[in-house]
């Protein structure tokens, strides 16, 4: 039997998928999904985002609550992120500016990586500050090759995390899940909210690649069906859509 991703329910919205949580179960090439009960069939997820807990809005708070809920429904939840710095653009007191923490809050596992933090995240600084991330989640990855998770979680931005993650995922045998925040290289190219414009070679090759990696997910989620919408437009089908219902 195979692991896969699975949803407590579903209902269709204007072609997008609504669920109300996330797990894994032996799938037995039946219709339908049912979480497993048993011990051995403990679900492993590894949430994969920049921010957590103890940031109090934003990203992090989100993710503090998804993860939180989900071990209390007995899935055994790991989490990579920075250490805290929003919304201050600070790393907060009795954390670690340039070193890894481990700790465990609400039987949640938190690796901590260290990051780049500006004070002021212009776009420069702000694309080395999601970079150095992305380079140095590589080493808690690999850390926890040994717990072999079932579902990686990956929280976007940033996108630059979304190769590691895909790779990791094929050798953990894992399914992957993009949840969508905001599309950062739309910001970053100055697309946002602009009128459809020729674009140039350079801008092009980018969104293609951006294209090429979220189409590599199994789902893509959020709460607002104009993002999924959007991710559609960039090519990710509708059938791996789904819209998360905050009600």
């Amino acid at each position: 039997m195979e692991t896969d991703v699975g949803v407590r329910r579903e209902r269709i919205h204007s072609g997008h998928r609504q669920f109300d949580g996330v797990f894994v179960k032996q799938k037995d090439n039946s219709k339908g999904y049912a979480r497993a009960s048993s011990p051995k069939d403990t679900t492993r997820l590894l949430i994969y985002s920049l921010n957590y807990a103890p940031e109090l809005t934003g990203i992090g708070k989100y993710n503090a609550e998804m993860a939180e809920w989900l071990a209390k429904k007995d899935v055994e939840v790991d989490v990579i992120c920075a250490n805290p710095y929003y919304p201050e653009w600070k790393v907060h007191e009795g954390y670690p500016k340039y070193s890894y923490k481990r700790e465990t809050l609400n039987d949640v596992r938190i690796t901590r990586c260290p990051t780049y933090v500006p004070k002021h995240p212009a776009v420069i600084k702000r694309i080395l500050h999601l970079t150095s991330f992305a380079l140095t989640s590589i080493l808690a990855l690999i850390g926890k090759f040994w717990r072999k998770p079932d579902v990686i979680f990956v929280v976007q931005p940033t996108l630059f995390c979304l190769p590691m993650a895909l790779l990791f995922a094929k050798l953990f045998g894992a399914r992957t899940i993009l949840h969508i925040q905001d599309f950062e290289i739309d910001a970053m190219l100055g697309l946002r909210d602009k009128a459809k414009e020729k674009l140039s070679l350079k801008k092009r090759i980018v969104l293609k690649m951006e294209s090429w990696l979220m189409q590599r997910f199994d789902m893509a989620t959020n709460i607002l069906r104009s993002m999924l919408e959007h991710a559609e437009k960039k090519g990710v089908t509708k059938e791996k859509l789904s819209f998360i219902s905050t009600i």
